[in-house]
């Protein structure tokens, strides 16, 4: 399992769109649906906000075990 799909699982989990999610990071929806797909690179900063949003540990997104 790749970060971006742990990101959606996630994401769905909390009931979160990913326009919400683009609102709580400086990403836009269009970035988050990228992201998440696999087709854009994943930033060191993008990381630590998406995690912050989601209320996880960078280390729990980049792990790969489903959560």
């Amino acid at each position: 399992m790749y970060t971006g799909e742990k990101i959606r699982i996630l994401r769905e989990k909390y009931k979160i769109t990913q326009y919400e999610l683009s609102k709580k990071t400086n990403l836009t929806q269009s970035q988050v649906s990228k992201i998440e797909k696999g087709k854009r690179r994943i930033t060191d900063v993008d990381l630590k906000e998406i995690a912050k949003a989601l209320h996880v540990t960078i280390q729990e997104l980049l792990e790969q075990e489903v959560i």
